[in-house]
């Protein structure tokens, strides 16, 4: 995917630059390199050892691999990805007109020689995925028609140089996965025409600026994976157009402001793996296209307000390891489109609520480690899209749901530590995906149904043997060779009375692959698009396409 994104992103440069002329030119015409864009393309060729024979003086540049020229003979277009060794020759700053740069996905070390400065006419410019060091030279910062620049994924270290904010035309800039240290710089409002902010995977510091909110364009900020403290700054709710808010593994604490209601174009929110702490927002619930809300691995409290079911996008709601309580609010039965609900190791109690019946795209309930204390609602019969399901460690009463039986594609059960009562259900022998059946500790009674017997996926079975036997060597024998590891694991002094059946002579009949559990894919709705716009499925949008 994000090679097709940066094959599009190149074509669509490439298209704004003018550079189709090339392909028009009149047969027979020959457009040479100017003399200094010869002389200079000729010392990159040995420097980087390519023997490409069109990078010199006099040679041809519609022949001449990863470059376009204007019509005087000056690069204007340098597109070399992958496969590059050495540094980057400070040649390059004499090609002076050149407005697209792409040396990614190579081998290049160094510095970043000061000689880029001379490339005043750069629009674009990519380095990412090298192993450059040193720091973000000042030359970059002097590029004032840049538009896009990204550093991601080499090692460079030192602080952001203030500098970068006189970027005023920037709109994509990406810095993760480097060494930089040091705050966020405080002019960072400068950017105005700022849409995509990354400089996720550092070791960035302090707390964040307030002017972080006077970024009217920003559609993207992306700051995970540093040593950010403090509070997030109410002015974020000027970040109006944000879609993508990505803090998590950082440092912050205190409480989500409420101004995040202010963020009503976000579609992905992302703070997991901090210290934040109080109460989650009532006005979480204002976010209208919210999708994807991940604020596990922090210190929140309380209940998860009623306002949760206004989430009519929410797909995915991750929030385990903190120490919430109260009931599952009823309200959680609107989230029609929820795939994933992960509340493990929370202080959770009550009844899970029947209305998760009508959520029938769900796929993981994940909801161990709590104190849930009313018996579980037999409303399976249509969650049949469910692969894990996951109620240990809580103190359920009452017995297993014979529902669980209708969940088609089931993997994963885990009900073990709780408060069971009654017999094992036979359907769930129809659980034909099954690999995993936990049921320990509880105060199950009777038999393993030899219907368990025919799940042939069946990798671990655990009950207590002292409460629950095998049943009968008649029925619990005749089971297929490779669940019967499983119930010798379980009742070991049973199975050894009992003489494992031969192999079958021919593999059993092949089952239908098992649907994937992933939040909805991209796709376009009847009547998407105003008339006259062509509807793309894009995953990367919030609503799932766009209208072109």
């Amino acid at each position: 995917m994000e090679q097709w994104r940066s094959l599009l992103v190149t074509l669509a440069v490439v298209a704004l630059l003018g550079l189709h002329d090339r392909f028009v030119r009149l047969a027979g015409s020959v457009l040479i390199f100017e003399e200094s864009q010869g002389s200079a393309l000729d010392k990159v060729r040995q420097e980087w050892g390519l023997t490409y024979e069109e990078w010199k003086v006099g040679g041809d540049c519609d022949r001449a691999p990863g470059l376009s020229c204007d019509e005087d003979g000056f690069v204007v277009f340098f597109y070399m990805n992958a496969g590059i060794t050495g540094t980057i020759p400070a040649a390059l700053g004499a090609l002076t007109r050149l407005r697209f740069l792409d040396i990614s996905n190579s081998q290049l070390g160094g510095t970043i020689p000061d000689a880029m400065s001379a490339l005043a006419r750069l629009a674009y410019l990519r380095m990412d995925y090298n192993s450059l060091s040193g720091a973000i030279p000042p030359a970059l910062c002097e590029l004032t028609l840049l538009e896009y620049m990204s550093l991601l994924h080499n090692m460079l270290e030192g602080t952001i140089p203030t500098a970068i904010t006189n970027l005023f035309r920037l709109r994509d800039l990406d810095l993760g996965s480097n060494k930089l240290t040091g705050p966020l710089p405080s002019d960072i409002s400068n950017l105005e025409a700022l849409q995509t902010l990354k400089v996720a995977g550092n070791a960035l510091d302090g707390s964040l600026p307030s002017a972080i909110g006077n970024l009217p364009s920003l559609l993207r900020l992306d700051l995970s994976g540093n040593k950010l403290i403090g509070e997030l700054p109410s002015t974020m709710g000027g970040l109006m157009q944000l879609q993508y808010l990505l803090l998590h593994y950082n440092e912050f604490t205190g409480a989500i402001p409420e101004s995040i209601k202010d963020l009503s174009s976000l579609c992905y929110l992302e703070l997991s793996h901090n210290q934040l702490s109080s109460s989650l927002p009532t006005s979480l619930g204002l976010l209208p296209y919210l999708a994807y809300l991940y604020l596990g691995n922090n210190q929140l409290e309380g209940p998860l307000p009623s306002t949760i079911g206004d989430l009519s996008n929410l797909q995915v709601m991750h929030m385990p390891s903190n120490q919430l309580t109260g009931p599952l609010p009823d309200t959680i039965g609107q989230l029609t489109s929820l795939s994933w609900i992960h509340l493990s190791h929370n202080l959770i109690d009550g009844a899970i609520p029947s209305t998760i019946s009508t959520l029938t795209d769900l796929c993981r309930i994940i909801l161990n480690a709590n104190a849930l204390n009313q018996p579980v609602p037999d409303v399976f019969q249509m969650l049949t899209n469910i692969d894990t399901l996951r109620l240990e460690e809580n103190q359920l009463p009452g017995s297993i749901p014979t529902s669980i039986g209708k969940i088609e594609i089931l993997t994963s059960l885990n009900l073990s530590s709780n408060s069971l009562e009654g017999t094992i259900p036979s359907s769930l022998g129809t659980l034909s995906y099954l690999k995993y059946l936990d049921l320990r500790l509880n105060q199950l009674t009777g038999t393993v149904p030899a219907t368990l017997g025919s799940i042939t996926e069946l990798q671990l079975l655990y009950v207590d043997s002292d409460e629950v036997t095998c049943g009968a060597s008649g029925s619990s024998c005749e089971v297929e060779q490779i669940s019967w590891t499983a119930f010798c694991h379980l009742c070991p002094d049973f199975c050894s009375s009992c003489t494992p059946p031969p192999p079958s002579p021919s593999p059993p009949p092949s089952k239908p692959n098992k649907p994937p559990c992933k939040p909805k894919r991209a796709a376009c709705p009847r009547k998407a698009c105003p008339k006259g716009k062509w509807c793309i499925p894009f995953v990367r949008s919030c609503k799932g396409y766009k209208c072109m």
